[in-house]
């Protein structure tokens, strides 16, 4: 979860600086890192419930 984080900040930090639009692709491609970590989280988090109910 915090490496999609860490790698949507650190890809919005540097096309930031190669397109010279800072803070804006950093702050756009945070929220997509949480957005997808939050979303990988709850399919995970389904899929246990899943397995547990099986049982």
């Amino acid at each position: 979860m915090v490496l999609t984080i860490m790698l949507c900040g650190i890809l919005g930090w540097w096309l930031d600086k190669y397109f010279n639009s800072k803070p804006w692709l950093l702050i756009g491609f945070l929220f997509f890192g949480v957005f997808a970590a939050m979303v990988s989280f709850l399919k995970t988090v389904a899929n246990l419930n899943k397995k547990k109910n099986k049982k």
